[in-house]
């Protein structure tokens, strides 16, 4: 099954400045952004991308952020989700400019244990049917594991996140008996309230790390920098594979993107070595505000996508767009202005 996404990426008010230089000079123009956390690393690297341009951006989640931008706050919003059908749309022309991409990590605390999860099992754990590391399904996928009878511990977005949305997706796809809902506030969408919120994608990594037998999601960027454990998620083919840009940039290279940026997901695509659980992350900008701000938004979304993420997304645990969806991108990028 399709089904039509977007992204760039709740309660946080964690804002991070960054100068095109240490000393910016008067002409610089200052545009803001705020939204998707599971992007800030690849903004905070990027913020310098562009010449005369002072970028400033806050990760309270997808959520926020689209609102942020329907509000006229902020310059351009990060999501990794569509504005939804109940959601306040921009009342000014607008687009989305997909700017980069990724897996989704399902990062654990179980020391010695090398997890593998299936859709299935994974749904099961999310949805509290399954309560304990010792269960028969998660035995049934990890033979030979020492598995301990400790009780699972969720650690989830607390707000609406686009991290939490993409997941859902996936799951609303290859599970559809279990009756997710379409949302992107967790307990909304699993019907569970058990476990901890936390604010953002960060968050959730550093709970994970100092607490044992927990569970949650995440960028790849935030795991890396933690150092914690990150599950092999079955694929398509029918194989275990760990989240790797490598592995990620497989599936997403596979997936289509209509012009106007939206990608088309399918998850159940076989495709050899692929990790199947991923996001595309977008800004969403104006197209009609004849601003200063507006046009170095445009300048800045160029260089991001186009110099900035291909030399440095990798490293840092994402995927650069490539081809065709590059293409795209650089396109929609010159219409914010």
């Amino acid at each position: 099954m399709k089904r039509s996404f977007a992204g760039i990426l709740a309660a946080t008010a964690l804002v991070a400045s960054f100068a095109v230089s240490p000393a910016a000079n008067a002409a610089d123009v200052s545009i803001t952004g705020s939204g998707s956390s599971y992007i800030n690393s690849m903004v905070t690297t990027c913020a310098a991308a562009a010449d005369g341009v002072k970028v400033t951006y806050a990760k309270p989640g997808s959520g926020a952020g689209r609102a942020a931008f329907a509000a006229g706050t902020v310059d351009f919003g990060g999501t990794d989700w569509v504005y939804t059908a109940t959601e306040a749309k921009p009342s000014v022309k607008w687009t989305y400019v997909p700017v980069v991409a990724g897996p989704i990590v399902v990062t654990y605390n179980v020391p010695g244990l090398n997890l593998k999860l299936d859709a299935k099992t994974l749904s099961a754990i999310l949805k509290g049917k399954i309560t304990t590391w010792n269960n028969a399904a998660i035995a049934k996928l990890n033979k030979g594991a020492a598995l301990p009878s400790q009780n699972i511990t969720i650690v989830y977005r607390a707000a609406s996140s686009g991290t939490t949305q993409n997941l859902v997706a996936y799951l609303r796809d290859l599970v559809p008996g279990d009756s997710w809902k379409d949302s992107g506030t967790y307990t909304t969408a699993s019907g569970n309230s058990k476990g901890t919120g936390v604010p953002t994608n960060t968050e959730i990594v550093n709970t994970v790390k100092k607490t044992p037998y927990t569970i949650g999601y995440a960028d790849l960027a935030d795991t890396l920098t933690a150092g914690v454990q990150a599950a092999a998620i079955k694929n398509g083919a029918g194989a275990y594979v760990k989240p790797t840009v490598s592995a990620a940039a497989k599936f997403l290279a596979k997936q289509p993107m209509s012009s106007n940026g939206v990608v088309r997901f399918d998850y159940e695509e076989v495709i050899k070595g692929a990790y199947n659980l991923a996001l595309v992350a977008y800004a969403v900008a104006p197209t009609a505000s004849g601003s200063d701000k507006a046009a170095a938004t445009s300048t800045w979304l160029k260089a991001f996508v186009g110099t900035c993420a291909p030399a440095k997304a990798a490293a840092l645990g994402y995927v650069a767009l490539t081809g065709s969806a590059k293409t795209t991108a650089l396109k929609l990028a010159a219409t914010v202005k």
